[in-house]
């Protein structure tokens, strides 16, 4: 290994340990505002600048965590350990086959992975979350029909309702037992789990509140929304297979071509790599490619 090869791999190495610390540190500061947050409300103070700075300081570790939260995974410190130690032994792996190209190259190439990995399943659990948010209703309905307030309702239906939703819906329970309304702890889950139809019963929620209308017949009005509107997506998602298929082979065949090519041919990416109109034509294909990808995802997730 030379040099040059040694300083790109400790200035790898250095940086994976700055992004574990600040993940870490950014994980306790999230629990410590919360707490004072939550604890200026009891008092009465106003939160609400608070609430809007913490979430402008904290956008980046806060989409990560949300990306966990979704994934059915609890946030932890030893997640950024994890990683920055996986991102060392690729950086390292990469650096003894193909030099400072794969030093590069290997540690991007698995926090992609990663990344993928993470939306798939986040994706997975949200459409069960939708499934089971229409059971989750009914059992709320009944529960208030039988007398209960409807934070108290909210509660009992909670422990009925099977997971991943039962975890989502156990935040909200937190929030209201810790003096949050519950208008505001949905849309917080909601804007976590990306659910819009937990947005229309947090819509249907706060009309209640406000207007004092029947909220038995909102919650029936909700169902029978969320169902229709599940019909009609299990329809679409059948009539549009074929074209979401297209866009996955489309946009993966070059990386599966590329990867080939990185294996069995390493000294053919190597020249490119070591060459400046190379470097350049690499650079490029890589945008192209992010790019396309990031329209065929587009494309994907309207259908």
């Amino acid at each position: 290994m030379s040099f040059s090869s040694l300083a790109i791999f400790a200035a790898v190495i250095s940086a994976a340990l700055c992004f574990a610390a600040v993940g870490m540190m950014e994980l306790r500061r999230k629990r410590r505002d919360a707490l004072l947050l939550r604890l200026r409300g009891l008092i009465g103070g106003d939160t609400r600048a608070s609430q809007t700075q913490h979430r402008a300081d904290n956008w980046l570790a806060q989409q990560v965590i949300a990306l966990l939260w979704r994934a059915g995974i609890v946030p932890a410190p030893w997640q950024a350990w994890m990683t920055t130690g996986a991102m060392a032994i690729a950086a390292l792996a990469g650096a003894l086959l193909q030099g400072s190209f794969g030093l590069l190259l290997y540690p991007l190439l698995l926090l992609g992975a990663i990344y993928l990995l993470l939306l798939r399943r986040a994706s997975a659990r949200r459409r069960l979350m939708i499934e089971q948010l229409p059971v989750f209703i009914d059992y709320l309905w009944r529960a208030v029909s039988t007398g209960n307030t409807l934070d108290a309702a909210f509660a009992t239906a909670t422990l009925e309702v099977q997971p991943p939703l039962r975890g989502a819906l156990e935040r909200v329970v937190r929030e209201i037992r810790l003096g949050g309304a519950l208008e505001e702890a949905l849309e917080q889950s909601a804007r976590t789990y990306e659910i819009q139809e937990l947005r229309v019963l947090t819509l249907a929620v706060a009309v209640n509140r406000r207007y004092g209308s029947s909220i038995q017949e909102l919650l029936k009005s909700v169902v029978t929304m969320i169902r229709r509107s599940e019909a009609a997506r299990r329809e679409f998602r059948s009539l549009t297979g074929e074209t979401r298929m297209s866009a996955w082979v489309l946009g993966l065949t070059p990386v599966a071509i590329g990867l080939f090519t990185l294996i069995t041919s390493p000294d053919y990416l190597s020249v490119l790599w070591q060459d400046p109109t190379g470097r350049t034509i690499l650079g490029f294909g890589l945008g192209a490619q992010s790019l396309g990808a990031l329209i065929l995802w587009r494309m994907m997730r309207a259908f």
